[in-house]
């Protein structure tokens, strides 16, 4: 009733009837506590236990002065005493708790937290104390079960638990979100290291494509990416997620875009010749790379002479090896990665990770498979079966988003597709031609394209046609 002189009075009768009664000593003790009369509590305490060596609950009383007081290795001592002396005294674990969580000796106090509820479940206010060093730890949800137990447990508590739930909470979908954000920002790192092992970096590509189409980039047409849906192969974009073990996500926008190209020494390949060359009646051009990957941007004034302008290049665009992938004959569980018809055991490192960073996402149900999925989009096609690894094709990818300028349509096909282009006149970038083996007419063929691309400057194009037995 805190009607705390009464009890004073009450115990000092006692005290004065029986001078060796050990209660009325730790009653006044606790009294003495609440009115933060410490020096007479631990007076009260110290008699108690001169009168009963073993009295554990004046150990436990002087523990809660000392912490108190914040002396922690005296309170510490004290609740190690009544702990030796009853290993089941409940109070002293809450005691001793609740001194390590000051300490911010978080997991120390959790064990004692732990041992108390263990010896009482029923024990409200350690729920509370444990809960409080959840929050701490920023464990929420575990916070949180601590406070709706002990509101069941002590219904009165609620009113400010309540308070402490709805804080935890809002932790809790921070912490969450920082989380997710912090694991997509480890994917996106992870794909960025993907794509720097598989950057082609050599001088010179080589593209197959018909006379036509050849024709008409020596008079000045530019060079066009497809978008990937005219794709030839019906597993492209699909092997990644065999990988990953997932379901391939369709692009439903008109954002990605491919152009195909192998290295510079398969300009003159019997397989490419009939799967790229038109079985043999098409053509190969060999070009610098540079003229895929440089974009000059719009004339801009200089310092060096006011009103001078001058076009600034800048690296837009990557070209990248694509890596093969196949089941590893040693063992089917396992995939192997070929990058120039070799193992790649870094490749493979890094993609292991990617999948285990990608997994909570594809098995949290709130999250879309398209929206955990989102990040492998950016080189989904950069991967294919390893049937087809004799190709070595070196390919440009890119998902172009929301840029509609740049976005070209193709109303020849049905239904139109999109594409983009080149932005850099390809001509002067042609360093060999080489007709297909079957190209009939091929004289005729070699001068036109010799004399075009020599008009535009070009004149020490080497013109020739394959000599592979094509039948």
């Amino acid at each position: 009733l805190k009607e705390y002189d009464k009890a004073l009075e009450c115990y000092n009768k006692a005290i004065a009837l029986d001078a060796e009664y050990v209660y009325a000593y730790n009653g006044k003790g606790t009294i003495y506590h609440d009115l933060k009369e410490y020096e007479k509590a631990l007076e009260c305490y110290n008699k108690a236990i001169a009168l009963d060596a073993e009295y554990v609950y004046a150990y436990n009383g002087k523990g809660t002065i000392y912490h108190d007081l914040k002396e922690y290795e005296k309170a510490l001592e004290c609740y190690n005493k009544a702990i030796a002396l009853d290993a089941e005294y409940v109070h002293a674990y809450h005691g001793k708790g609740y001194v390590y969580h000051d300490l911010k000796e978080y997991d120390k106090a959790l064990e004692c937290y732990d041992k108390a509820i263990a010896l009482d479940k029923n024990y409200a206010i350690v729920y509370v104390k444990r809960g409080y060093t959840y929050d701490k730890l920023k464990e929420y949800e575990k916070a949180i079960r601590d406070y709706e137990k002990a509101i069941k447990l002590l219904p009165k508590y609620k009113e400010n638990l309540e308070y402490w739930i709805e804080s935890a909470q809002t932790e809790l979908e921070e912490q969450k979100k920082n989380q997710e954000n912090q694991d997509r920002q480890k994917i996106a790192n992870v794909i960025d290291e993907i794509k720097d092992l598989l950057e082609y970096t050599e001088d010179q590509v080589c593209h197959y494509t018909t006379t036509s189409v050849l024709k008409e980039l020596c008079k000045g047409s530019k060079l066009r990416f497809s978008h990937v849906a005219i794709v030839n192969d019906p597993t492209e974009g699909k092997t990644l997620y065999d990988f990953l073990g997932v379901e391939s996500i369709e692009r439903k926008d008109q954002s990605g875009f491919i152009g195909s190209f192998v290295e510079s020494h398969n300009n003159n390949s019997l397989p490419l010749w009939r799967a790229y060359g038109r079985d043999g009646e098409g053509v190969s051009i060999c070009l610098d790379i540079n003229v895929l990957t440089e974009i000059k941007t719009p004339k801009e004034t200089t310092s060096e002479s006011k009103g001078a302008t001058t076009n600034k290049t800048e690296i837009a665009r990557k070209l990248y090896k694509i890596a093969y992938a196949q089941l590893s004959k040693d063992d089917n569980d396992k995939w192997d990665f070929l990058i120039d018809g070799e193992k790649n055991t870094a490749l493979e490192t890094k993609l292991a990770e990617l999948k285990k960073l990608l997994r909570p996402l594809i098995d949290n149900k709130n999250v879309k498979n398209e929206e955990a999925l989102e990040p492998v989009v950016e080189i989904q096609y950069l991967f294919k079966n390893a049937i087809y690894k004799g190709e070595r094709e070196v390919r440009y990818y890119d998902l172009w988003k929301n840029d509609y300028a740049k976005i070209e349509w193709d109303f020849n096909l049905s239904p139109p597709t999109t594409y983009i282009e080149v932005d850099n006149d390809i001509r002067n970038s042609i360093h060999e031609v080489t007709l297909g083996p079957k190209v009939k007419n091929a004289s005729t063929w070699m001068a036109l394209y010799k004399t075009r691309l020599a008009r535009e400057g070009n004149k020490g194009v080497s013109v020739t046609q394959s000599k592979i037995p094509y039948r």
